[in-house]
C-alpha cells in the first residue's frame, strides 16, 4: 500500500501540470486570435 501513495500522488501531479499547461496554452491561443482579429 505504501508504494501506491507516491505514485497517486505523481499522477495527479501530472494531471494538474497538464491542465495548467492548457489552460496556458488556450489563454496564449485566445491573446493571438483576438490580436489577429484586431489587426484584420
Amino acid at each position: 500500500m505504501n508504494g501506491v501513495w507516491p505514485w497517486i500522488g505523481g499522477m495527479s501531479l501530472g494531471v494538474l501540470l497538464l491542465a495548467l499547461v492548457w489552460w496556458g496554452w488556450q489563454r496564449v491561443g485566445l491573446g493571438a486570435l483576438q490580436l489577429g482579429m484586431s489587426l484584420c
